[in-house]
């Protein structure tokens, strides 16, 4: 019996979309031709280095997704200009994803509509898209009224970084921010710390320390120094799909690998994807349970051991349900060739592109090798006296985010993951990781010039910390 395209390779497909409704398997939301013209987003630029010493009440160290969210969420509690310092390297907010995204053609965001940059009390991301609803598609307007029914709504990603952009200029966000990179933190001798640059000409006193570096490109051995490897992160999709006359080998299982081989299929392109293990294709990147209360307090209930098993799972990479039609078709095709439980030992320059050579002593011969083993957690700055770590993740406490032994310093996205779970390096991840930073903030170390009025959320971290203890 001929086998399905569904058993000719590993896709480990789950309708996980928290949902009352079956998964729309439309690729026109992932992959958007040119009919309607891109929303303008014009994130604005982080303000350069003026002064050689800079004294604040609050530092967040990042001007990502999660930096301006926790950043809006400080302008709300009170936090005003000159208390407030944004320090990142990028010229933009948003600079990393934004460039990432526009990279490899990612023309939808992987999350819902529910999940945004904004505080509680702004104007959320699905209002903000309905007030311009003449400048939708039709999709687009099907996603907006799925969302209004409450159910998992996506969006398009210039409608999200148009309101991204929305919310820093509305907080006021630009004039907060500076342009440096932060390599080492000390404690002074006040209780407080000094952020310092590479060549420590520059530096920032702040009581409390907030670290949203979010993520970088995972760069394996093989993909180092290699003419014949980009990836697929840092380099245009026009740079290199247009080189390919034979195959594009590419590398990794996950959102950014699935985004790579759609397009390649959709020009027509022969795909050799390599995978160490089969295709997951997932509605989120990870169970939205990790977002809601009860996943919350459950994550912190487990062992550090559990966390960690749970973790590695929920942060295997997945290509998006939208992605599963053209990867049936590029296969029943053959166009798509997947190469499943092997991984890259070496990359070898050729006359006529790269020979793969994999693990299981077999080559495969490409015009070119796209690395898309997705992103991982940035490392953290010198921090002295450096906190004790668990792994790879330094020992914070589960309630506050506060690192251990290093008091008024707090951590959000990815590095928080054994205290905040699978959710800590995504965007709605910024909205769990504020309510416990800022439960504790304002709630032991607010000075008489910072707002300590009853705020909303406040009460809801309470809820939280009941049910969680």
């Amino acid at each position: 019996m001929k086998r399905s395209v569904m058993q000719r390779f590993n896709v480990d497909a789950k309708d996980d979309c928290d949902s009352i409704r079956p998964a729309e398997h439309n690729i026109a939301l992932v992959v958007r031709g040119p009919q309607r013209p891109a929303w303008s987003f014009g994130l604005p630029h982080i303000t350069h280095f003026t002064h050689t010493d800079v004294h604040v009440k609050l530092a967040i160290v990042g001007a990502g997704l999660q930096g301006i969210a926790l950043a809006a969420r400080a302008r709300h509690l009170g936090f005003s200009e000159q208390d407030l310092v944004i320090i990142d390297p990028c010229p933009r907010f948003a600079d990393r994803f934004t460039r990432r995204t526009d990279n490899i053609g990612q023309y939808a965001m992987r999350s819902p509509i529910t999940h945004h940059v904004a505080p509680a009390e702004d104007a959320s991301l699905a209002d903000y898209a309905r007030s311009a609803g003449r400048c939708l598609d039709a999709s687009e307007h099907r996603q907006l009224d799925i969302a209004r029914t409450g159910d998992y709504g996506l969006v398009a990603r210039d409608v999200f970084l148009s309101h991204t952009a929305h919310v820093v200029a509305a907080h006021r966000l630009a004039a907060s921010s500076m342009r440096m990179r932060v390599s080492t933190i000390h404690s002074d001798d006040a209780g407080g710390w000094f952020l310092a640059d590479p060549t420590r000409t520059h530096r920032v006193q702040a009581q409390t320390v907030i670290l949203a570096l979010g993520q970088r490109v995972n760069l394996p051995r093989w993909a180092q120094e290699q003419s014949a490897v980009v990836s697929a992160l840092t380099a245009p999709l026009g740079a290199y799909l247009g080189r390919v006359r034979r195959c594009v080998c590419v590398v990794g299982s996950g959102n950014t690998a699935a985004h790579v081989v759609a397009h390649a299929l959709m020009r027509g392109i022969p795909v050799l994807w390599c995978v160490r293990r089969g295709i997951r294709v997932r509605c989120s990147d990870i169970a939205q349970r990790y977002v809601r209360t009860e996943g919350l307090a459950a994550f912190v209930r487990t062992s550090l051991q559990e966390r960690s098993v749970l973790l590695a799972d929920q942060w295997r990479g997945s290509a998006m349900v939208e992605h599963l039609g053209l990867i049936r078709t590029g296969a029943s095709r053959g166009l798509l060739r997947v190469r499943e439980g092997v991984e890259i030992s070496e990359v070898l320059p050729t006359p006529l592109g790269a020979k793969v050579a994999l693990n299981d002593g077999t080559c495969e011969a490409a015009d070119i090798v796209v690395n898309a083993t997705g992103l991982v957690p940035e490392a953290l700055p010198e921090i002295v006296p450096s906190p004790p770590r668990q792994g790879a993740f330094p020992c914070l406490s589960d309630a506050s985010l506060e690192s251990v032994g290093c008091p008024g310093i707090y951590i959000a996205g990815p590095q928080a993951a054994m205290s905040l779970g699978p959710a800590s390096k995504n965007i709605d991840g910024a909205r769990v990781a504020a309510e416990r930073i800022f439960g504790d903030i304002c709630h032991n170390k607010l000075t008489s010039n910072v707002s300590n009025r009853a705020h909303p959320y406040l009460s809801q971290w309470d809820h939280l910390m009941a049910i969680g203890s």
